[in-house]
């Protein structure tokens, strides 16, 4: 039987295999694959999908098998049109698919960026610590990279990037923001110094924005540039703030809702899914938002009970719960730790059972609302 080789590193391949010399010694880059239930290092959620959304793909599948013998739309157009709409609504820039690429993750786009504009004679600048791949993608397309500098706080002046980009004159700039891994974003003015710096040097700039859901309030994104720049492109990710897509109101263990009056707790239930328009009261009566109950609903009292202190004691409750360290009656242990009883009768116990995620729920309508959806780690 001939013995299976995959070596952990290029250095470890055959002598006579013809390998470029600028690639040898490197290993895969990769975060390692674990059996465990949470694994935040590839962003992955950890809850299986609901049967609704099984049964959705099923048929969107059953829908084009027909045409399984043929290749997809190579221009995935039907992606591209719906992301340039996500796009659009979040930026307030129209953007239509002409002007949007899709591709296996942003890796892909960023390696076929290189293929296009990077390659031996090339030099791409980045400005570091930064994104790990953009370094590694440059070595393994034969561009020549250069570590741009920071800041001593770690964050970007106009000043000193467009200093370094007339010193290196590069094909390629690269900028992430919100940079991963300080998780400071680059100001637009920051930005337009260096895409104009660019520009007069025939460079373009790629602006890295994985991160750009993660951003401050307020932060503007550089796809309001684009019609300004014809040398900016700005890459995007799936992975990052939609690894919880799909959660939906039946995932919720326990909710936290902002409870000015109690009819808007009731509004708020039936705006955001977990009943039916109308039915709000009936919900509520049910029990299903009592401690005990199927999710119960702001757990501490909320702030008609604890005379509209800040709301982010609901974020405090809630992530509380989740470390099964609620404040309560119940006896401590011998541990230092509540010896939860879930007894929910008055004046019992509160830490609700077998809870994973949880849901903060701001005060208005769902389009101008805030929320925030947390889970057991």
């Amino acid at each position: 039987m001939a013995k299976r080789f995959w070596p952990g590193s290029m250095s470890e391949w055959p002598k006579w295999l013809p390998i470029r010399d600028d690639l040898r010694g490197l290993s895969a880059y990769g975060a390692p694959q674990l059996d465990v239930i949470n694994r935040l290092n590839t962003n992955e959620n950890p809850y299986s999908l609901s049967d609704e959304l099984v049964a959705d793909i099923t048929e969107s599948v059953r829908a084009i098998a027909k045409d399984l013998n043929r290749y997809p739309d190579r221009d995935a157009i039907a992606l591209r049109a719906a992301l340039a709409a996500y796009v659009s609504r979040s930026s307030g820039v129209e953007f239509t698919s002409v002007r949007t690429w899709a591709a296996n993750g942003s890796n892909e786009i960023i390696q076929q960026i290189f293929q296009a504009f990077g390659g031996r004679g090339h030099t791409a600048l980045g400005f570091t610590p930064s994104y790990s791949m953009h370094p590694l993608i440059a070595r393994t397309t034969g561009t020549n990279w250069i570590d741009g500098q920071r800041d001593p706080d770690f964050t970007l002046s106009g000043e000193s990037a467009v200093a370094q980009i007339k010193d290196v004159q590069p094909q390629l700039v690269f900028i992430t923001s919100p940079n991963n891994p300080t998780g400071t974003a680059v100001s637009l003015d920051t930005q337009r110094a260096i895409l104009e710096a660019a520009r007069e040097i025939g460079a373009l700039v790629v602006i890295d924005e994985a991160y750009a859901e993660f951003a401050r309030t307020g932060t503007r994104s550089a796809l309001t540039l684009l019609n300004e720049f014809p040398n900016a492109l700005v890459t995007r990710t799936m992975s990052k703030a939609f690894a919880m897509a799909g959660v939906t109101p039946a995932d919720i263990d326990v909710a936290e809702v902002y409870d000015c009056f109690t009819y808007i707790v009731m509004c708020q239930l039936e705006d955001l899914g977990f009943c039916k328009k109308g039915e709000g009261g009936d919900y509520v009566s049910s029990g299903i938002t009592r401690l005990g109950g199927r999710r119960p609903n702001n757990t501490s009292g909320g702030h008609l009970c604890e005379g509209y202190t800040h709301g982010m004691n609901m974020v405090i409750e809630n992530v509380r719960q989740l470390r099964h360290d609620i404040d309560d009656s119940c006896p401590m242990g011998p541990d230092g730790k509540r010896q939860h009883t879930y007894d929910y009768r008055e004046g019992g116990c509160r830490q609700v059972k077998d809870i994973e995620v949880t849901a903060n729920l701001g005060w208005a309508s769902p389009g101008t609302t805030s929320g925030m959806v947390m889970r057991r780690g």
